[in-house]
């Protein structure tokens, strides 16, 4: 050991003292035994010195081994970017060089346990790895390591090594050992150790020192490890803290709803595209800005309910006014959240919000539809009901409420034959009309309400369009309409039998008027024969006054009476009576024909019916009549009740035809001549 000055100096004093006393003395006495004594100290003191050079020496040389080996720990590669795995066996055997130890090893903590990651044997120069060192087995030895060195120069006597001497220790003939801590932030984290073989061994400060700072060296590797694995974390996680960002950035961008997002002092911190095109406003505008900056007019809604937000609501949604880039106010929703940092402190607002005002307007006009629409069904006389394909009710207009008592709320989504109990039956044919989708209708179906019998007819519309299963059930009332058909049913009847009627009476009429044609020739030939110089004139005569006789032939009666206008005034001639012109006995209209309103027997039609046309002819002169179809109807029935016909000049035929008489001749009503009885079929 190198002594310092001080000790240097006051030895050198005290050996000149010491020799300078025995030359004193020698002059005096025998100095011989004394000298002896002074050469032997000094002798001593010489091999004392020698062996502190020695030593000395000794240490120098494992110091300045030590610091070589430092330097060469500290200087490796793999040291330098913290890949300790690669670096310990490495360090093992420089460990090992320095301070002359037969074993040296790197224990490494993972949990409770400690992983060797390189045991190196300098007697067989080889390396191993994977051995496992539990602390919770050595107690005493696990209490000593995590606080302290554990230098122990004797294992087999040292209590804390004594645990696992034989287990351990012995079979590997380790005699002395120096177990170092790795220690980080205060705890341990790894363990240097030097075992020696052989012979116990006094461990020497400077190797402790030195063990203590390949320890050091240890945590510094792991340390840098540590923080290369936290930087390449950093940088892993800045780089996808970008990509993250750049893709929000996209993200955002492509969302059409437009966002914004806010800090805690309310000013904008950034917004994506669709805010942008909506306001109107860019990101460099927007940044830094408030809503009192921007649209000061609009901002105190917005702030109100920022503040909301920022005294711990967690979250709002009300709707409000914006005026976008075109000037104009417009109705949105928003939505509006804060957001949080590391610390769970609120740390701004983001928000967003959609135009709604289409949606508005979209509402009201829908809502105006509905309500048309609802009008128009409630409007209907009939009763609509709309039906689900599990038969419950779901449209109810007021026509059924007003049938049935029962309100549109209480009929919804009650089934139909529970409020409608008369269609129970028809729920066979409604779900078969659902699933054929085809229309069905059937009609008077009997309902007695309050004893009275009501006709209803039922049609089951159903629902084929939008993947909407269901129909519609409309039911009408036709009782008015079932009772006017029958009393239609009883009027064609009675039209009918009065048509009967009239028909027999005509088949009746036209013998008839053949008779009474015939016996009016017969009456005329016998009661004024024919005279040549008489002409025209006197046949004309005796043919106007044989209608007074016809009625008591045809009615078989002396006393028949006769038409007024059949007797001239004094038994003058009728010729002049019957030959009236034709504006004299009708009133003209267009088209040639007399009109009249009433009802036609025949035909049971009411209108204006056109007159008919009854021609007398005698020889090549004709008289001109009319009649109508409802005077002719009655004088079939008469003649059909044997009652005297009164109708002046006018002789029979079907139903007012056209009928040409010459003297001795009828033309019938096929149009074909047919000599009249006792007539001269020559003409004469």
């Amino acid at each position: 050991m190198k002594k310092r000055p001080d000790e240097q100096a006051a030895d050198t004093t005290s050996l000149r003292d010491k020799i300078v006393g025995l030359s004193e003395s020698s002059g005096r006495k025998s100095y011989y035994p004394m000298l002896q004594q002074k050469i032997r100290e000094l002798q001593n003191e010489i091999s004392e010195r020698w062996r502190a050079e020695n030593t000395l020496r000794q240490t120098l040389a494992r110091i300045s081994r030590q610091q070589a080996v430092m330097a060469e720990i500290s200087t490796d590669p793999n040291v330098f970017h913290g890949r300790l795995r690669d670096a310990a066996p490495m360090i093992t055997v420089k460990m090992s060089h320095a301070l002359e130890v037969s074993r040296t090893g790197l224990w490494i903590r993972q949990g409770e346990r400690f992983i060797c990651l390189d045991k190196f044997d300098a007697r067989y120069d080889a390396h191993s790895s994977g051995q496992i060192l539990k602390l919770e087995e050595f107690p005493t030895y696990h209490a000593a390591i995590v606080r302290e060195v554990v230098a122990v120069d004797n294992v087999h006597t040292d209590p804390r090594t004594m645990a696992f001497a034989s287990s351990y220790l012995a079979p590997h003939g380790i005699e002395s050992m120096l177990d170092v801590p790795v220690q980080i932030e205060g705890e341990i984290a790894g363990i240097i150790s030097f075992e020696h073989t052989a012979s116990p061994r006094a461990w020497q400060p400077d190797e402790i020192t030195f063990a203590g700072r390949v320890a050091d060296q240890v945590a510094l590797i792991m340390e840098n490890k540590r923080r290369r694995m936290a930087e390449e974390r950093l940088r892993e996680a800045h780089a996808e803290l970008t990509r993250n960002f750049r893709f929000t950035e996209v993200l955002l961008d492509a969302i059409p709803i437009p966002l914004f997002y806010k800090d805690s002092s309310l000013r904008y911190l950034g917004c994506n595209r669709a805010f942008t095109e909506v306001m109107g406003v860019s990101r460099e505008e927007l940044q830094g800005k408030t809503t009192r900056d921007l649209w000061p007019d609009l901002s105190t809604t917005y702030e109100e309910n920022d503040h909301s937000l920022l005294r711990g609501a967690p979250r709002s949604t009300y709707e409000a006014k914006v005026r976008g880039k075109d000037g104009q106010l417009r109705e949105v929703i928003f939505a509006k959240q804060v957001f949080f940092d590391e610390r769970n402190r609120t740390d701004g607002i983001i928000g967003s919000f959609v135009d709604i005002t289409e949606r508005i307007r979209s509402e009201k006009e829908s809502q105006r539809l509905r309500t048309l629409l609802s009008n128009i069904i409630n409007s209907m006389p009939s009763m609509l009901i709309g039906v689900d394909a599990d038969g419950r009710i779901a449209q109810w207009n007021q026509q059924a409420a007003r049938v049935t008592g029962v309100s549109e709320e209480e009929a919804r989504g009650k089934p139909l034959g529970e409020i409608v109990p008369w269609l129970e039956p028809e729920m066979r044919r409604i779900r078969q009309s659902i699933a054929d989708k085809k229309p069905f209708f059937e009609g008077k179906l009997r309902r007695i309400v309050d004893g009275e019998t009501h006709f209803e007819d039922v049609t089951i519309y159903p629902l084929i369009s939008n993947g909407v299963e269901g129909a519609v059930i409309r039911i009408d009332d036709v009782t008015d309409k079932v009772r006017i058909e029958d009393v239609l049913v009883q009027s064609e009847k009675m039209l009918s039998v009065g048509g009967l009627a009239a028909g027999m009476a005509h088949e009746i009429n036209n013998p008839l008027a053949s008779i009474m044609g015939n016996a009016q020739v017969l009456e005329t030939r016998l009661t004024h024969p024919p005279a040549a110089e008489r002409g025209r004139g006197t046949g004309r005569r005796h043919l106007d006054g044989g209608p007074a006789h016809v009625p008591r032939v045809a009615g078989n009666s002396e006393n028949a009476p006769v038409h007024p206008q059949l007797r001239g005034p004094g038994g003058a001639d009728r010729q002049q009576h019957a030959q009236l012109q034709p504006q004299e006995r009708r009133d003209p209209c267009p088209g040639g024909h007399h009109r009249h309103r009433g009802q036609d027997p025949g035909t049971g039609q009411y209108g204006l019916q056109p007159e008919k046309e009854l021609r007398l002819q005698e020889n090549t002169d004709y008289q001109r009549v009319r009649t109508r179809p409802a005077q002719n109807s009655g004088l079939r029935k008469q003649a059909a009740a044997g009652l005297p016909e009164s109708v002046p000049e006018r002789s029979r035929g079907h139903g007012g035809e056209e009928i040409s008489r010459r003297a001795g001749t009828t033309l019938h009503p096929a149009g074909a001549e047919q000599p009249a009885l006792g007539a001269d079929r020559t003409g004469g």
